[in-house]
């Protein structure tokens, strides 16, 4: 919950999407021992920390749809958050030619 108020680590650009297991994933190594992170926690906890459930949204850039959540603070159409959400999922890997 702190990490979703302070829009550290996977909440840090103010959109986030699912599969909701990955994310789980992701949280799980940052977790304390011995406890375990559910997607409906993660729901939980995006909705009571005033993150808006934008549902399945898509843009012109980003024909495929995916379950948006964004901060509080973000101003914008559904179409911006998706190409936001894009714009910073550059991972760890890129292409080489």
């Amino acid at each position: 919950m702190e990490m979703l108020e302070q829009r550290r680590g996977e909440f840090a650009r103010g959109v986030i999407s699912g599969p909701w297991s990955g994310v789980c994933d992701r949280l799980q190594g940052q977790a304390p021992v011995g406890s375990r992170i559910f997607p409906q926690t993660i729901l939980q906890c995006l909705s009571e920390a005033g993150w808006s459930d934008l549902g399945m949204c898509h843009s012109r850039s980003n024909p495929v749809k995916k379950h948006l959540f964004v901060a509080p603070d973000f101003v914008g159409s559904k179409s911006a958050a998706r190409d936001a959400l894009e714009a910073g999922s550059g991972g760890p890997l890129s292409r080489v030619k």
